[in-house]
């Protein structure tokens, strides 16, 4: 049962992956900016996002862009896939933790300072709101000793 709960888990992610990206190319520059609005919700059913909590996610186009992240849904500290990419702009950050274990993802720039984080969850998914310039980004998990452990991963906007 674990098995199959863990695939389908994966499909999905695999699935809302394929589906991800921006047509707008708008640039702010506020890159600093917190976001103004975090929202978690839980799954009844072991994990896995129900379409009421955004996933796939549709995005009503007030943002730039839209990431979707995911924990591993084998378990441990890593990311599903550790690279992903957004417009410069509002960008709309879900983020998936299959694992009971709990996990967020938090937001780094180039200068070390954290923009942002999603909620701390297990079994469910959050939404965070960021802005972003172009550039490189560091996404960790800011829950101590999961970063240390290896839950880092990249977000290249551009």
């Amino acid at each position: 049962m674990k098995k199959l709960l863990a695939l389908l888990v994966l499909a999905v992610i695999a699935a809302a992956l394929l589906g991800c990206g921006s047509s707008d190319d708008s640039t702010t520059d506020t890159a600093t900016e917190k976001a103004a609005e975090t929202t978690t919700e839980s799954s009844a059913t072991a994990g896995i996002p129900t379409s009421k909590q955004g996933f796939p996610l549709m995005d009503d186009g007030t943002f730039d862009s839209s990431v979707r992240y995911a924990a591993n849904p084998d378990g441990g500290f890593s990311y599903f896939i550790s690279e992903a990419s957004a417009s410069p702009g509002k960008i709309k950050f879900q983020f998936v933790n299959p694992q009971s274990t709990p996990h967020n993802v938090a937001l780094e720039d180039s200068n070390g300072k954290t923009i942002g984080e999603t909620e701390t969850i297990s079994e469910g998914a959050t939404t965070a709101h960021f802005v972003v310039k172009p550039g490189m980004y560091v996404l960790y998990c800011s829950v101590p000793g999961h970063r240390k452990a290896g839950m880092v991963g990249h977000l290249t906007v551009r």
